[in-house]
């Protein structure tokens, strides 16, 4: 039978494990894990399945952490920086598209760098500097110079203020990642069939394509800010991926600083 002070030690030394383990938690950066998760569904809150739209992740999934990127860092004279990419967190986002949109949250700052990078290769695909539209939402449409993704493929991307040119690794920063799949001849069907942008949208996310669904309707509620529908489908697939206290009005058109390929 053990002792009182041998059940003690073994108290103690589980205390102090759980609170190492949760030191290490929040000290360490999340790390990605490329290993499939298998089926997973979203249960979709009772606002979402009212306003018609429901993302249903791919049935085989790809794991990713959302990272998003808080505080000053060395942008000293930037206290309140907020960056969010507009993605699930726990899985990878996929697309159809050869050269997606990307949608991300930026609050506190003027312009943010967009970076496109293909794993195991050191030049970036693509860098882009934009800036937040008056309700902090960045976005970035790959054009027909940048390069394709190709299918099958996983790339990461990321946004980040640069607080100091000559130390980027002060740079506050969030990243993200993007898989682009070929679509079935069922999917084309139903998407050529589809009589708005608002329904091919909802096709999107109920196939698993988040990418396409968040462009889509981000795009069509900044060309038809009077469009409440579609307003309420886009609030609703946020809620979906917990960004639900992303407010989404009507916006503003995003304004493009710079746009070059990556030297």
């Amino acid at each position: 039978m053990a002792t009182l002070r041998t059940l003690k030690c073994i108290a103690t030394g589980s205390a102090l494990a759980m609170t190492l383990q949760a030191v290490s938690f929040l000290a360490v950066e999340p790390r990605v894990n490329l290993e499939p998760l298998g089926t997973l569904e979203l249960v979709a809150p009772a606002a979402a399945q009212s306003k018609g739209i429901t993302y249903r992740p791919p049935n085989r999934l790809t794991r990713a952490i959302r990272t998003g990127g808080t505080g000053a860092r060395g942008c000293t004279n930037l206290p309140g920086i907020t960056l969010m990419p507009l993605v699930p967190s726990n899985h990878i986002g996929q697309t159809l598209a050869q050269r997606p949109t990307f949608l991300a949250y930026a609050a506190g700052v003027t312009a943010v760098e967009f970076t496109l990078v293909e794993p195991n290769v050191q030049k970036p695909l693509w860098v882009q500097t934009v800036k937040p539209d008056a309700q902090g939402m960045v976005r970035v449409e790959l054009p027909t110079t940048a390069p394709e993704l190709d299918a099958g493929k996983m790339y990461r991307w990321s946004v980040a203020v640069i607080c100091n040119p000559n130390r980027r690794s002060q740079d506050v920063f969030a990243q993200s990642w993007i898989q682009r799949v070929e679509p079935s001849s069922e999917l084309n069907q139903r998407l050529k069939a589809a009589g708005s942008a608002q329904e091919k949208a909802r096709i999107y996310a109920e196939t698993g394509f988040w990418y396409d669904a968040i462009a889509l309707l981000a795009k069509e509620n900044q060309t038809n800010p009077a469009n409440s529908a579609v307003r309420a489908d886009l609030s609703a697939l946020l809620e979906q991926v917990n960004l639900a206290n992303l407010v989404i009005r009507s916006p503003q058109t995003t304004q493009v600083v710079k746009s070059q390929p990556a030297q």
